[in-house]
């Protein structure tokens, strides 16, 4: 379920909190798909923080009923047009708010008659 760990470095203290629930839209960064649900241990948060700086990590998974291009013309709408797309695979992927403290990576794509929805997030400065 998550917890809390600290280690003593010759650098200072660093602290590890994590979390495998659902992150949240703020913590992945980019919308989740309307009605979309949470696939059950896909995802999580993870932050490390210490006299460096602070660093976090989160991901899930989520998956529709509803169509690959409702789902695509969606986060288009949302994000813009897609840093590529493979409509033979039933692919599409965003690179978005790309800097030097943070990206997120939304993939929609089509498997066994589901649409998946995957999104990820780096984010913070870290010397960790």
């Amino acid at each position: 379920e998550g917890g809390k760990v600290t280690y003593e470095t010759e650098e200072g203290k660093v602290t590890y909190e994590g979390s495998d629930k659902a992150p949240s839209e703020a913590d992945l960064g980019a919308p989740v798909y309307p009605g979309a649900e949470y696939v059950e241990g896909s995802g999580g948060t993870t932050t490390a923080s210490g006299s460096e700086g602070q660093f976090a990590v989160a991901g899930a998974e989520f998956v529709t009923g509803d169509s690959y291009g409702k789902v695509v013309a969606f986060y288009s709408e949302e994000l813009g047009a897609p840093t590529y797309e493979d409509t033979g695979t039933k692919e599409a992927i965003w690179m978005i708010n790309v800097n030097e403290e943070s990206f997120t990576v939304v993939t929609v794509s089509e498997e066994e008659g589901k649409v998946k929805i995957s999104i990820g997030r780096m984010a913070g400065k870290s010397g960790m």
